[in-house]
């Protein structure tokens, strides 16, 4: 159970290929918003499952909205990776 309010504490993107036939949006959203209720959700229209290969224009910028520093601090709090690199 530690593990999982571990993950929920880490920063949550997902990138949803709205034509997605395998993982369906429908599905996927709401399963998602369970654990995640309030991270944000990006839906690609124009992609399938792999919304970087369907959609590359769509979904180039969604990683960056979710700062790396960030997430690697959560991952290791101990570490100093938000100090710029030298």
């Amino acid at each position: 159970m530690d593990a999982i309010i571990t993950l929920r504490g880490l920063p949550a993107l997902p990138a949803v290929g709205m034509r997605d036939t395998a993982l369906l949006p429908e599905y996927v959203i709401p399963a998602f918003k369970l654990s995640y209720p309030d991270a944000p959700v990006v839906e690609i229209p124009d992609a399938g499952q792999f919304p970087a290969e369907d959609a590359p224009q769509d979904s180039a910028g969604t990683a960056q909205t979710v700062p790396a520093n960030d997430a690697r601090a959560h991952l290791n709090p101990s570490s100093d990776y938000n100090s710029p690199p030298t």
